[in-house]
Protein backbone atom coordinates (compact mmCIF):
# COMPACT_ATOMS: atom_id res chain seq x y z
CA UNK A 1 0.00 0.00 0.00
CA UNK A 2 1.31 3.76 -0.64
CA UNK A 3 1.67 5.94 1.83
CA UNK A 4 0.09 8.92 -0.48
CA UNK A 5 -1.42 11.75 1.69
CA UNK A 6 -4.44 11.75 1.29
CA UNK A 7 -4.95 8.44 -0.29
CA UNK A 8 -3.18 5.51 2.01
CA UNK A 9 -6.07 3.12 0.84
CA UNK A 10 -4.62 3.17 -2.80
CA UNK A 11 -2.01 0.96 -4.19
CA UNK A 12 1.30 2.16 -5.51
CA UNK A 13 0.28 1.10 -8.70
CA UNK A 14 -2.53 3.11 -9.08
CA UNK A 15 -1.53 6.71 -10.77
CA UNK A 16 -1.89 9.74 -9.50
CA UNK A 17 -4.19 10.31 -12.37
CA UNK A 18 -7.12 8.33 -10.75
CA UNK A 19 -6.40 8.89 -7.09
CA UNK A 20 -7.34 12.64 -8.15
CA UNK A 21 -10.45 11.62 -10.37
CA UNK A 22 -14.07 12.39 -8.31
CA UNK A 23 -16.22 9.47 -7.78
CA UNK A 24 -18.50 9.17 -11.10
CA UNK A 25 -21.92 10.53 -10.62
CA UNK A 26 -23.83 7.17 -11.06
CA UNK A 27 -26.22 7.04 -14.38
CA UNK A 28 -29.93 7.10 -14.13
CA UNK A 29 -31.09 3.42 -15.30
CA UNK A 30 -33.10 3.13 -17.99
CA UNK A 31 -36.48 2.30 -17.27
CA UNK A 32 -36.19 -1.38 -18.87
CA UNK A 33 -32.98 -1.77 -16.51
CA UNK A 34 -35.10 -3.26 -13.90
CA UNK A 35 -36.60 -6.08 -16.23
CA UNK A 36 -33.49 -6.90 -18.54
CA UNK A 37 -32.73 -7.66 -21.96
CA UNK A 38 -35.94 -9.51 -22.78
CA UNK A 39 -38.07 -6.35 -22.34
CA UNK A 40 -35.74 -4.27 -24.02
CA UNK A 41 -35.73 -6.89 -26.97
CA UNK A 42 -39.44 -7.14 -27.03
CA UNK A 43 -39.78 -3.18 -27.00
CA UNK A 44 -37.48 -3.17 -30.45
CA UNK A 45 -39.48 -5.87 -31.71
CA UNK A 46 -42.44 -3.64 -30.97
CA UNK A 47 -40.93 -0.40 -32.71
CA UNK A 48 -40.02 -2.48 -36.01
CA UNK A 49 -43.33 -3.88 -36.36
CA UNK A 50 -45.04 -0.63 -35.99
CA UNK A 51 -42.32 0.74 -38.43
CA UNK A 52 -43.39 -1.82 -40.66
CA UNK A 53 -47.51 -1.38 -39.80
CA UNK A 54 -46.44 2.15 -41.29
CA UNK A 55 -44.76 1.26 -44.19
CA UNK A 56 -46.52 -1.59 -45.68
CA UNK A 57 -50.34 -1.10 -44.21
CA UNK A 58 -50.85 2.92 -43.92
CA UNK A 59 -48.26 4.42 -46.42
CA UNK A 60 -50.54 3.48 -49.63
CA UNK A 61 -53.26 4.82 -48.27
CA UNK A 62 -56.64 4.36 -47.21
CA UNK A 63 -58.49 3.29 -50.22
CA UNK A 64 -55.86 0.69 -51.46
CA UNK A 65 -55.90 -0.80 -47.67
CA UNK A 66 -59.87 -1.63 -48.33
CA UNK A 67 -59.78 -2.60 -51.85
CA UNK A 68 -56.10 -4.61 -51.51
CA UNK A 69 -57.07 -7.99 -49.55
CA UNK A 70 -53.18 -8.77 -48.97
CA UNK A 71 -52.83 -5.47 -47.19
CA UNK A 72 -55.67 -6.25 -45.30
CA UNK A 73 -53.86 -9.55 -44.04
CA UNK A 74 -50.76 -7.74 -43.74
CA UNK A 75 -52.48 -5.51 -40.91
CA UNK A 76 -53.87 -8.30 -39.14
CA UNK A 77 -50.51 -10.27 -39.27
CA UNK A 78 -48.69 -7.09 -37.73
CA UNK A 79 -51.05 -6.15 -35.24
CA UNK A 80 -50.83 -9.84 -33.95
CA UNK A 81 -47.25 -9.64 -33.72
CA UNK A 82 -47.40 -6.54 -31.53
CA UNK A 83 -50.08 -8.06 -29.70
CA UNK A 84 -47.76 -10.87 -28.75
CA UNK A 85 -44.41 -8.18 -27.91
CA UNK A 86 -46.80 -6.83 -25.32
CA UNK A 87 -47.70 -10.68 -24.49
CA UNK A 88 -43.91 -10.94 -23.65
CA UNK A 89 -43.51 -8.02 -21.23
CA UNK A 90 -44.02 -8.57 -17.33
CA UNK A 91 -47.61 -7.29 -16.01
CA UNK A 92 -45.39 -5.23 -13.67
CA UNK A 93 -43.57 -3.37 -16.82
CA UNK A 94 -47.40 -2.61 -18.49
CA UNK A 95 -48.67 -1.96 -14.75
CA UNK A 96 -45.17 0.90 -14.33
CA UNK A 97 -45.53 2.45 -17.96
CA UNK A 98 -49.51 2.65 -18.10
CA UNK A 99 -49.02 5.32 -21.25
CA UNK A 100 -49.11 2.84 -23.71
CA UNK A 101 -52.67 0.98 -24.33
CA UNK A 102 -51.50 -2.58 -23.72
CA UNK A 103 -54.44 -3.83 -22.65
CA UNK A 104 -56.01 -2.50 -26.00
CA UNK A 105 -53.37 -3.43 -27.82
CA UNK A 106 -53.75 -7.59 -26.31
CA UNK A 107 -57.26 -7.16 -26.88
CA UNK A 108 -57.11 -6.54 -30.66
CA UNK A 109 -54.25 -9.03 -31.26
CA UNK A 110 -56.82 -11.61 -29.50
CA UNK A 111 -59.54 -10.65 -31.47
CA UNK A 112 -57.81 -11.11 -34.52
CA UNK A 113 -56.54 -14.50 -33.60
CA UNK A 114 -59.65 -15.68 -32.42
CA UNK A 115 -62.40 -13.90 -33.66
CA UNK A 116 -61.21 -13.59 -37.47
CA UNK A 117 -64.63 -13.88 -38.54
CA UNK A 118 -65.90 -10.40 -36.81
CA UNK A 119 -62.83 -8.01 -38.23
CA UNK A 120 -64.29 -5.05 -38.77
CA UNK A 121 -61.60 -3.45 -40.85
CA UNK A 122 -62.72 0.22 -40.51
CA UNK A 123 -61.09 -0.93 -36.74
CA UNK A 124 -58.25 -2.39 -38.44
CA UNK A 125 -57.58 0.92 -40.42
CA UNK A 126 -57.96 3.09 -37.69
CA UNK A 127 -55.37 1.40 -35.71
CA UNK A 128 -52.94 1.08 -37.69
CA UNK A 129 -53.02 4.43 -38.89
CA UNK A 130 -53.63 6.11 -35.24
CA UNK A 131 -53.46 4.29 -32.64
CA UNK A 132 -49.93 2.08 -33.73
CA UNK A 133 -48.03 5.38 -34.08
CA UNK A 134 -49.13 6.97 -30.61
CA UNK A 135 -48.15 3.60 -28.95
CA UNK A 136 -44.69 3.53 -30.89
CA UNK A 137 -44.15 7.32 -30.03
CA UNK A 138 -44.48 5.87 -26.28
CA UNK A 139 -42.59 3.07 -26.50
CA UNK A 140 -39.51 4.97 -28.04
CA UNK A 141 -40.16 7.45 -24.98
CA UNK A 142 -39.89 4.96 -22.69
CA UNK A 143 -36.50 3.42 -24.51
CA UNK A 144 -35.43 7.02 -24.43
CA UNK A 145 -35.10 7.02 -28.70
Amino acid sequence: MSSDAGHPHLPDHVGADARAQPPRARAEAAPTDRYGAPVTDSLSDFLRFAGEVQEIVVRPGRETFFTTRPLQLAAEALLQKLGECVNRLPAGFREDHPQVPWRAIRGMRNLLAHDYDQIDYKIVWETASRSVPDAAAAVRSILGR
